[in-house]
């Protein structure tokens, strides 16, 4: 077989690869100097945006597919590659943060705690048990006084939160229990109340951290 043959049609396929390639140089086409910074900056905005979204292994794999879609959709087809970043921003910034919350990660809890009118501050340290269960330990005051508690805490992280305290030292006295729910602004409205005793009072709590 003569390899000229071979070679025409191939050339005549790179040579109009070449022309629709330069389509935008032609005359007529040619493409304003501020689009093309725009495109540009696009393509930096898009690889400064996937960067962190691939880099964290919460992320989920879904989410990943379809920016990744999006994103070559627009560098492929240019009109899409300004649409592209700010797709994938929406994406991977929620209205509330408490969805990004990780268990694993979560050491800290903290709120008010209102009893006989007064608020005092309140604390606890946790530790992960699994089944959004975490050890806690309790720090407040009543009346410039510390309380210690020690406990449980369970929270889904996105809508609802309980516990259950039993004081060790300081100034603290009996067993406690809580329950709540997260509103919009992430923080909690709890109610606790003594177990087989006539305390009782409101409390908030934050979002784990």
């Amino acid at each position: 077989m003569n390899p000229a043959i071979i070679q025409i049609p191939a050339a005549n396929a790179i040579e109009a690869t070449r022309k629709r390639r330069d389509f935008s140089l032609e005359p007529g086409h040619e493409q304003s100097p501020l689009m093309m910074l725009v495109k540009r900056l696009g393509v930096v905005v898009i690889f400064n945006v996937m960067k962190p979204i691939f880099n964290n292994p919460w992320e989920n794999l879904m989410k990943k597919s379809v920016i990744t879609t999006i994103v070559l959709c627009g560098v492929l087809f240019g009109g899409g590659v300004c649409l592209a970043p700010v797709w994938a921003v929406a994406s991977a910034s929620p209205a509330l943060d408490k969805d990004s919350a990780k268990p694993s990660k979560i050491t800290s809890i903290k709120g008010t705690c209102t009893f006989s009118g007064k608020e005092n501050p309140w604390s606890a340290k946790l530790t992960p048990k699994g089944d959004g269960t975490y050890d806690a330990i309790y720090i407040s005051t009543w009346s410039g006084k510390p309380l210690n508690y020690v406990g449980t805490i369970k929270t889904d992280l996105k809508s609802e939160i309980s516990g259950t305290g039993k004081a060790c030292k300081g100034a603290g006295n009996g067993t406690f229990e809580f329950s709540g729910k997260y509103g919009d602004d992430g923080i909690a409205q709890c109610k606790y109340n003594e177990v087989n005793g006539r305390r009782k009072g409101t409390m908030t709590a934050e979002m784990p951290k």
